[in-house]
């Protein structure tokens, strides 16, 4: 079997459950909340479809530009090595960064969810989501 077997092997025996766990999970409530409100199967098809064409319009043009990136890294080897050194650098960065954060360098979801109150943004949304965690409920 030649490496490129291998590695396409394992890209489908591993992607293809990752794949069809992270949509079932992520994707799919999403694409539920936009169809419930809607009556009519026509309306629940166009929102649906508005969203898959959003996310190949988004998904797309990133993959491409991760390909390229890949590729150029992978070309040339002092490229590969100044990407190392920058990714660490970020990395390292971000993890000594505070700035209100917790001594893991995590924002506490609390921190945030008094944010986006504060913004005026989803106010309402966040607030019911707070009254509902603080009675032990996991939806509002």
């Amino acid at each position: 079997m030649s490496d490129a077997s291998i590695a396409y092997a394992q890209l489908f025996g591993l992607g293809l459950p990752w794949v069809a766990l992270h949509c079932g999970a992520m994707c799919g409530p999403l694409a539920a909340g936009l169809t419930a409100p809607l009556p009519a199967r026509r309306d629940r098809v166009r929102a649906v479809g508005a969203y898959q064409l959003g996310r190949a319009l988004v998904y797309v043009p990133l993959g491409a530009l991760a390909g390229a990136l890949g590729h150029a890294i992978a070309v040339h080897p002092t490229l590969a090595r100044v990407a190392s050194f920058a990714g660490a650098a970020a990395l390292f960065a971000l993890a000594f960064a505070r700035g209100g954060r917790t001594a893991s360098g995590v924002v506490p979801t609390s921190a945030l969810l008094r944010r986006v109150e504060r913004g005026g943004h989803l106010a309402r949304l966040v607030g019911a989501a707070r009254r509902s965690l603080a009675r032990g409920q996991v939806f509002p």
